[in-house]
């Protein structure tokens, strides 16, 4: 159970918290609230902010703090996104990518970035059912079955990673189960990692 909620954070501490999870916002990259309570727990100890027991038991904030920071900073609020894609948000066009380059400069600038620093992570849906290639059968036959391992096959999501600089990491698979074995990795990239949840999903990690 949380405890009482009381303000953690100073007026100004606060006030930058705000302004942060709205520029991260505006470029579609939201914070949901339990990556909010995360957050906060996160500064709280590594700027040695005197916080809650029960903070430090569950390394995390309590969902009554979150409930309390959103009333006390009434800009912001609990949404549901619409789902954009990178081409749509950036809306592809020389003003744009010039705005776009412009402004990763001066990140770079202020926090000493290199190109090493930067990581693109992206996922995919891998089907255990594979495409059936085309076969010779009887003319004006409209259903051609052929065997495959199940007619729907289930879903394993690879997650890559690549740096601005070339550099890259091994890929991790996410199985469909909530216990993951090591067997199901064989076959694949050598060094590749594996990890489960019930849904294969890999936004439950993050």
């Amino acid at each position: 159970m949380d405890e009482s909620p009381r303000q953690v954070f100073s007026s100004t501490q606060g006030d930058s918290s705000k302004k942060y999870l709205l520029q991260m916002v505006s470029i579609f990259y939201g914070y949901s609230p339990k990556a909010v309570r995360r957050l906060a727990y996160e500064c709280a100890a590594k700027f040695g902010i005197n916080m809650p027991s029960s903070w430090t038991a569950n390394k995390i904030a309590g969902k009554e703090w979150v409930t309390m920071f959103l009333k006390r900073n009434p800009e912001l609020s609990i949404r549901k996104p619409e789902p954009t894609s990178l081409g749509r948000a950036t809306s592809f066009n020389a003003q744009n990518v010039i705005v776009f380059f412009d402004k990763l400069a001066e990140v770079m600038d202020k926090h000493g970035f290199s190109a090493s620093d930067i990581w693109n992570v992206d996922e995919t849906g891998v089907s255990t059912v594979l495409k059936p290639n085309k076969i010779v059968a009887a003319k004006g036959k409209r259903n051609i079955g052929t065997m495959t391992s199940g007619e729907r096959g289930t879903n394993v999501t690879v997650v890559t990673a690549v740096s601005a600089c070339g550099n890259t990491v091994l890929p991790l698979f996410v199985f469909p189960r909530k216990q993951f074995k090591s067997h199901s990795l064989n076959g694949g990239p050598p060094g590749c990692i594996g990890a489960g949840n019930a849904s294969g999903e890999f936004h439950q990690f993050m």
